[in-house]
């Protein structure tokens, strides 16, 4: 990594940013009026790689004013330094989920006008750890079931909106059948990949199904 880089770094740690040091208004900014400082934007283009991903991750999550500058950049739709904060985003609400509390249901409501299909697997990757609150669960639900149904989405995208769906089969028994009918038609003309993702979840449905009796 370069010299710079390495000694923003440097006085980032030492200068003690953290999250237990911001207040609670930080991560209530209104992206609308949130500039994203360079030297996270020169971060996030220097390269596309895990471990430059990695640090702007600990960056993200030690800062909520950064991780909301971050989801800025997302928002953006710029190629490719916001499907780069993307990425830093999910790998940064791996070890703390509760991080992207403030904008989940932002990005769930947006997921649908994102180009790329590397946003939406990123969002139902970060979703699928969170508790299913009221305020989104329907958005994601909807989201989740146009997903699977649409032909044109990657397997991976399909896989994690069918597994978020077979959860919340368990708490909304309404939706089972017509996740059990969307999942089957598409099985009909689907890859290998797809299919063996639809019969493990296909299979935990059932499961529950035979439990409710």
């Amino acid at each position: 990594m370069p010299e710079a880089f390495v000694s923003n770094w440097s006085r980032y740690q030492t200068n003690g940013k953290s999250g237990n040091n911001s207040t609670s208004k930080n991560t209530n900014l209104s992206l609308k009026t949130i500039r994203s400082e360079p030297f996270l934007e020169e971060l996030l283009l220097q390269e596309m790689s895990r471990a430059n991903t990695d640090l702007v991750a600990g960056i993200l999550s030690r800062d909520p004013e950064r991780l909301a500058q971050a989801i800025a950049i997302v928002m953006r739709q710029e190629e490719p330094i916001s499907r780069r904060a993307m990425w830093a985003i999910d790998i940064a609400c791996e070890k703390n989920p509760g991080l992207i509390t403030p904008y989940i249901k932002l990005l769930i409501i947006k997921m649908p006008e994102f180009r790329h299909d590397a946003f939406r697997r990123h969002i139902l990757r970060i979703a699928a750890r969170l508790p299913f609150h009221d305020s989104y669960k329907g958005a994601l639900l909807n989201v989740c079931f146009d997903i699977i149904a649409d032909s044109n989405k990657a397997i991976a995208v399909k896989a994690n909106a069918m597994q978020i769906l077979s959860r919340m089969a368990i708490e909304e028994p309404d939706i089972r059948h017509e996740l059990k009918e969307t999942i089957r038609y598409q099985m009909e003309e689907a890859t290998p990949g797809f299919r063996s993702q639809a019969r493990k979840v296909l299979n935990k449905v059932k499961e529950l199904d035979t439990n409710t009796l």
